[in-house]
């Protein structure tokens, strides 16, 4: 069931964030309770979800770069001993699938396709 994402609330139910080009939406937000679309991008929600919890996006990924020695596709956290983040690409990939911190497999499926399964 498809329904539209009014919210924009990134939060412990979030799965995954992926783009789409229909025409109408920018974003998919997998999450526990279903999908969602929205016509912000994932960059916008992500930046929207770390200012409600006091933060930047470029703050918390400078914090984790600095902290973890990370260079490339940096994750972050979103809401401290909650809600984390990865990309699966460059994030200026318009491709860019944001993962969240839940338990998954992945399957590799061919060159640089993959199947995650939560």
């Amino acid at each position: 069931m498809l329904s539209i994402c009014d919210s924009y609330l990134i939060d412990e139910r979030a799965l995954a964030i992926e783009p789409v080009f229909d025409g109408v939406y920018q974003t998919r937000i997998i999450t526990k309770d279903g999908v969602l679309h929205s016509k912000e991008s994932a960059k916008y929600l992500l930046e929207k979800a770390c200012f409600d919890n006091a933060s930047t996006m470029q703050g918390r990924v400078g914090a984790t770069r600095e902290i973890m020695k990370f260079h490339h596709r940096i994750p972050f956290i979103i809401i401290p001993l909650s809600v984390g983040v990865f990309p699966t690409s460059s994030p200026k990939d318009i491709n860019c699938v944001w993962i969240f911190n839940h338990i998954f497999e992945v399957e590799a499926l061919g060159k640089g396709i993959s199947r995650v399964t939560f």
